[in-house]
């Protein structure tokens, strides 16, 4: 399901679902 998540939010923008392990995953916005 996260695949599908990233293919949909992550098109156009640089990663914002990041994995954090031992947590689970986050949305970041990407360090500029």
């Amino acid at each position: 399901y996260i695949s599908y998540l990233r293919r949909k939010v992550d098109r156009f923008k640089p990663q914002l679902i990041q994995t954090v392990r031992g947590v689970g995953y986050v949305l970041r916005p990407p360090r500029q």
